[in-house]
């Protein structure tokens, strides 16, 4: 068997290398051509204009996951954060979009919006709010840094209220409970009501 073993301090005679100089620019050429600009030049922002504005919620954004299709809800989820799909929840029909996208964002600090939703007149979305909370208490806990501790506790004083209100059905009452005490470790168990 032998092994061939290439000297690379030798270097290519002048006309070889012409030739490939050539190839390589030619085929860039050739790749290069036929495509348009997507845009005019006129049109292109310059570096002293401003980017343009862009909502958080805007609808395009959203307009796949009001299928409420679990996969457009994750990717919205993904996209927009927990922050993003709260700010979002500006109607009803976003705000359903917003608090089944909740389960998906993985973290607490949406739990006000969906505290919210529980205390609701929709009684179907106060259900999916509540089943969503009690979803996200149930996962692993991960370190909190000090703003989102704030939202978990206005989020608990809320469901607090929500299981104190002797006005709300019993099995909304009973759901607050049941996320109060999962989110016990976070200080949201403390002075829970009874519920009849």
């Amino acid at each position: 068997m032998s092994v061939v073993v290439f000297d690379t301090r030798r270097r290519l005679p002048t006309g070889m290398r012409l030739v490939c100089g050539i190839a390589v620019l030619g085929s860039v050429i050739a790749l290069g051509c036929g495509r348009k600009d997507s845009a005019p030049a006129a049109t292109l922002a310059t570096s002293s204009s401003p980017p343009p504005a862009v909502d958080a919620g805007s609808q395009g954004d959203w307009a796949p996951a009001s299928t409420l299709d679990p996969e457009e809800l994750g990717r919205l989820a993904l996209r927009e954060g927990s922050a993003g799909l709260v700010r979002g929840a500006t109607n009803d029909a976003r705000r359903r979009i917003a608090v089944l996208a909740m389960a998906y964002a993985g973290d607490l600090e949406g739990l006000p919006l969906l505290a919210d939703a529980a205390g609701g007149r929709d009684a179907a979305l106060a259900k999916e709010a509540l089943e969503v909370a009690a979803a996200l208490a149930a996962e692993p806990r991960r370190p909190l840094a000090a703003e989102d501790a704030l939202e978990v506790r206005e989020g608990c004083d809320k469901l607090r209220a929500l299981a104190q209100d002797g006005k709300a059905a019993q099995a909304l009452r009973l759901g607050a409970l049941r996320v109060l005490r999962q989110l016990e470790d976070r200080g949201c168990a403390k002075d829970l009501p009874v519920v009849p």
